[in-house]
């Protein structure tokens, strides 16, 4: 029997990163299969604060919608402005 995957697409946007009682500005791009309980994606911002973010490894992300999405950080290149996560629940 084969089965079908429907493709996943991109929920691109802007939102706000806060961590560490800091929310900076920031646009994301998430992959999400279940209404966002689970998923991975990206953010793009400033760097000092995705260096800080994903150091401190959790954040929660507000999406355009107002929603704020809890997220784990799980790569980052030192000196970039994008940090990539997975969506985690709390």
């Amino acid at each position: 029997m084969i089965r079908f995957r429907k493709p996943l697409i991109p929920l691109v946007g802007e939102g706000s990163l806060s961590c560490a009682r800091i929310a900076q500005p920031v646009t994301y791009s998430i992959t999400s299969t279940d209404a966002m309980k689970s998923g991975k994606g990206s953010v793009t911002g400033a760097i000092e604060h995705m260096h800080a973010a994903f150091s401190s490894g959790l954040a929660s992300l507000t999406i355009e919608t107002g929603a704020a999405i809890s997220v784990m950080f799980v790569g980052y290149t030192r000196g970039s402005d994008t940090a990539y996560f997975e969506i985690t629940r709390r």
